[in-house]
């Protein structure tokens, strides 16, 4: 039995039915989808790693996946882990976004959180989570795909209002504390990089500091903008990676 272990970005944490869950599925892995939000779970690469290695029960794992959020917690536990391989998707070393707004964002909601104010945020209307986060995360890219952003967008307000404030708490200061540099730099493990040429809260300069600090992987630039940098397009991409030598 292989077996794939996929982190999830923030705010979506239910990738269990993920297309590429299921595809990996398909080809024989036994999928790993841990919650990283669940209530009373405190949010650290430490506590990811302990939860992993309980549901391995002493399998090792062939596969690492880590979306967006996720791919800051990978290299974490990538290092135990020195003969899986690794796919990145939509991420980098660190939160490098180029969206101004985003970051101003990110700002207000560290100050909130100071002030013990966050949970002020997380009441207004959908409406007005929508607006705030349309304008951090703006639209970019093929018009073909703004609907599908639409969606993710819509999806992506209910999952925000879904994780308690601990936890929200507890992402808000990884995030913008994290830099990975030093880990990955130390890493060997076969990489595959998935970057959207329009993503601008994981660009793809950050992509391309991933590809300089592994050692031994790939970069993929892909069409799309954050929500969509990975598609089923580039499942190709990923059956050849697992397949290589």
């Amino acid at each position: 039995m292989s077996y794939a272990l996929i982190l999830h970005g923030w705010p979506q944490y239910r990738v269990d039915r993920y297309f590429l869950s299921n595809h990996l599925r398909k080809n024989g892995y036994k999928i790993l989808t841990p919650n990283m939000f669940s209530r009373g779970y405190i949010f650290s690469p430490a506590n990811v790693l302990n939860e992993v290695l309980i549901k391995l029960n002493n399998n090792e794992l062939d596969l690492i996946i880590g979306i967006s959020l996720g791919g800051l917690i990978l290299p974490h536990i990538a290092r135990h882990f020195p003969n899986s391989k690794l796919i990145f998707i939509g991420t980098g070393p660190k939160l490098e976004s180029k969206s101004r707004n985003f970051n101003l964002m990110v700002k207000v909601a560290k100050t909130f959180l100071s002030f013990g104010f966050l949970s002020l945020l997380l009441k207004l209307p959908d409406s007005v989570i929508r607006y705030f986060y349309k304008v951090a995360n703006p639209f970019t890219g093929d018009l073909s795909r703004k609907q599908k952003y639409d969606i993710d967008t819509c999806k992506n307000i209910k999952f925000i209002k879904s994780i308690s404030l601990n936890e929200e708490k507890e992402i808000l200061n990884f995030v913008t504390e994290v830099d990975n540099s030093n880990i990955l730099g130390k890493l060997n493990n076969k990489s595959l990089i998935f970057n959207g040429e329009n993503d601008l809260l994981m660009t793809t300069k950050g992509g391309k500091k991933l590809h300089r600090l592994l050692k031994n992987s790939k970069f993929v630039i892909s069409k799309g903008s954050h929500f969509d940098s990975f598609t089923r397009e580039n499942l190709d991409e990923v059956d050849k990676f697992i397949a290589s030598i």
